[in-house]
């Protein structure tokens, strides 16, 4: 590909410049087609600037719509990386790309984003993080209204915290977490400053407090009865019995509009003593199926017995394989959850498992 052109601007003072110095092949990267990486071979040219106050001598001829200076990437590319950015991280945008590094995304978002005036800041949340973990520890500050990140500090002493403070005299309200550093480098810049928790670091202390209360008040278990539910509620229509009861309703609708029995014989194919006991029928059929023993039937007054003593379904399975069940738990499983629907029996619950509900 080439721009073949008589004469190319300089980019520093902008004279025309008709002599050729060199030419060169340029490489781009280019947006993905079907899966496949695409490159943009340039064949681009060198020129002299003839201009004696302009400090390059020699230029390259430029394409602002295809690209950046100096840019191996297309700006088609780059608009489609930034997309993406905006939803990801950039180590989990190089994970599903492979061919450009985090390093090189970060630089592209840091370059497209423009320079705006921070607005001077009145609540302001401040809090550590590493630059090495365990090692050394600096300070990020943001704007809690904007949302934003306004200052990194190198460390979080007191005195780089108290000097950044004291710079920015509209602040009135730091949200920080227990850290005694923190608190002395506020008080030591603006005493009128109000300091309060974060709301991180408070629903963790509620909790943490919460936690300190259950433990001390708390049983280590509890044991609760579980009465049969659901033994006397109407069972639910299987999907053959809504089927057919759809097939009823069909037939009397039929039959109220004035449809002869020997005509709604031949629209639905069922036999004339079905059809009258249809027209009679009042609520949905109920289907019962001949009852297929189960593999663990043999077992089941045990199976009953360990229910009420509150045994999990791993420990009864243990106990039956020693006993000769050849089955494997899948099977198994199933058919002691039928049975504690059915069986009054005692589960424990331990006190970890409120905590984590409370």
């Amino acid at each position: 590909m080439s721009w073949k052109k008589s004469c190319a601007s300089c980019p520093h003072c902008t004279k025309s410049s008709h002599r050729v110095h060199s030419r060169y092949i340029r490489t781009l990267h280019d947006e993905r087609v079907f899966g496949f990486d695409v490159q943009l071979r340039i064949q681009t040219r060198r020129f002299f600037c003839d201009e004696p106050s302009c400090p390059s001598s020699i230029f390259t001829k430029r394409f602002p719509s295809l690209c950046r200076a100096h840019s191996r990437k297309t700006i088609r590319l780059e608009r489609g990386l930034l997309r993406l950015l905006s939803g990801m991280s950039a180590i989990r945008l190089e994970r599903i790309l492979n061919n450009i590094s985090d390093s090189t995304l970060l630089r592209l978002l840091k370059r497209s984003k423009p320079h705006r005036k921070m607005s001077d800041p009145r609540v302001v949340g401040i809090d550590d993080w590493a630059w090495r973990k365990r090692k050394k520890y600096g300070t990020i500050i943001c704007d809690l209204a904007t949302r934003h990140p306004i200052a990194l500090l190198p460390s979080r002493d007191v005195k780089t915290v108290c000097a950044w403070v004291h710079l920015h005299p509209t602040i009135q309200v730091v949200a920080r977490d227990g850290s005694i550093e923190f608190r002395e480098a506020i008080r030591l810049a603006d005493e009128t400053i109000q300091q309060v928790s974060d709301r991180w670091h408070l629903f963790h202390n509620l909790g943490k407090k919460i936690e300190d209360i259950l433990k001390r008040r708390l049983p280590s278990s509890e044991k609760i009865l579980l009465e049969p539910d659901g033994l006397n509620a109407e069972r639910e229509l299987t999907d053959a019995e809504r089927r057919k009861w759809t097939l009823i309703l069909a037939v009397q609708q039929d039959a109220r509009q004035g449809v002869p029995i020997s005509e709604l014989i031949r629209r639905h194919h069922i036999d004339p003593k079905t059809c009258r006991r249809y027209l009679e029928m009042t609520e949905p059929p109920r289907i019962n199926r001949s009852y297929r023993r189960h593999s663990a039937d043999i077992y089941k007054r045990d199976i009953v017995r360990w229910i009420r003593q509150g045994r999990t379904t791993e420990w009864m399975y243990r106990t039956l394989k020693r006993k000769g069940y050849l089955r494997g738990i899948s099977t198994f499983r199933p058919y002691v959850a039928r049975l504690k629907k059915a069986v009054p029996h005692e589960i424990n619950i331990n006190r970890r498992i409120i905590q984590k509900v409370l």
